[in-house]
């Protein structure tokens, strides 16, 4: 009578088989996972750097005058401008930027990155054009293989 049914061999054969195609597709599946952690941290610091820096370069522009810093050469940790006659004051406060005026205050940076390092100094000559320039750097918040992705930006607005 024929017995039904694996051997030994075939059963060992059929493990080590199964092995070697979990451990390939779990390598796949955190190779993937990193690249997917990498494309947002990117994105998150490229999108609010940019975001950043075309919300300050917009208000300045179009500010009737700088309050602070107040003196040509004098660099502060905050920007107070006015547009029309409302004061409007950028600062850092915990790991964001905030816009401060009438209508409240408003985070300008995501939850996906924080900002150290910011600071602003007031350039031109007393009695010429004013101009700010602006320098902060920007962190992500999501932890990359090769640690979070982070960016300086630096750039000078004058008002108009």
């Amino acid at each position: 009578m024929k017995k039904k049914g694996f051997t030994i061999v075939e059963l060992l054969l059929y493990m080590g088989l199964l092995t070697v195609f979990t451990v390939i597709m779990t390598r796949m599946f955190t190779s993937i996972l990193d690249v997917q952690l990498e494309s947002v941290a990117t994105g998150a610091v490229s999108e609010d750097s940019r975001y950043l820096y075309g919300r300050l370069t917009y208000d300045i522009k179009r500010a009737v005058s700088i309050v602070t810093p107040l003196a040509v050469g004098e660099t502060t940790d905050s920007l107070t401008i006015m547009i029309g006659t409302v004061a409007n004051t950028y600062t850092v406060s915990g790991d964001a930027i905030v816009l401060v005026n009438d209508a409240g205050v408003n985070r300008l940076n995501s939850s996906a990155t924080r900002i150290s390092g910011l600071s602003f100094q007031r350039l031109g000559k007393a009695e010429g054009k004013n101009s700010v320039r602006i320098t902060f750097t920007i962190e992500s918040t999501t932890q990359k293989v090769s640690g979070p992705e982070t960016k300086t930006v630096t750039t000078t607005v004058a008002l108009r």
